[in-house]
């Protein structure tokens, strides 16, 4: 039986070597910039400091490089104060945002099998990046395993865990929350954010 989500970030055990660049789906670029001027930073500020032009981001459904997806969060960084925008970003984006993983996991009967569908395509967002599900006795740990570009920084890696507990809390229709959560980088100074979005146990520093 599937129970309550636990969520973590960290280190993963060795996989075989992907081959080529590692990318990003576009639609994920396309997401963080249509916010900017909400966050008070202009598109085109974003898109210089990142190195990207709107032709690269003309097909919704093609790729770029995830060094482009790294400049971007470290410019929107820069440019925000309010150090836990990558927690703001992600708790804000419907599932269906994602395109057609966000659908899949939008058109599951539970929360579960949703989880068990963005584990299973998550590589079509990102092949830098994947969603784990680790069954541990009556919990199920959800594990983000991020590229080294990306792993401990913190804007990037609280927006793709707000973004994936957010999705499940919409497909519940309820404020599930997690049994606990790890985050890879140190603890801030302020956590207020945190506790109110994940309303679970924090560990931080996870990395070792």
């Amino acid at each position: 039986m599937w129970a309550a989500p636990t969520f973590a970030t960290g280190p993963q055990p060795s996989r075989r070597a992907r081959s080529g660049q590692p990318t990003g789906h576009v639609r994920l670029a396309l997401l963080l910039l249509e916010r900017a001027p909400q966050l008070g930073v202009a598109r085109e500020t974003l898109l210089r400091d990142a190195k990207l032009d709107d032709k690269q981001l003309g097909n919704p459904s093609g790729r770029i490089p995830l060094a482009a997806v790294a400049r971007l969060w470290r410019s929107l960084a820069s440019h925000v104060s309010d150090p836990a925008v990558g927690l703001r970003v992600g708790a804000d984006i419907p599932v269906r945002e994602f395109g057609i993983v966000g659908y899949a996991m939008a058109f599951s009967s539970t929360v579960g099998s949703a989880l068990n569908r963005v584990s299973r395509y998550s590589r079509i967002l990102s092949n830098a990046h994947a969603v784990v599900m680790e069954p541990a006795g009556d919990a199920t740990w959800v594990r983000l395993d991020l590229q080294p570009e990306l792993r401990a920084f913190r804007p990037a890696v609280d927006y793709r865990l707000a973004a994936v507990l957010s999705a499940c809390r919409e497909i519940a229709g309820s404020p599930i929350a997690p049994l606990i959560v790890q985050l890879p980088y140190r603890r801030p100074t302020d956590v207020k954010e945190h506790v109110s979005f994940f309303d679970a146990p924090l560990e931080f520093g996870s990395l070792g």
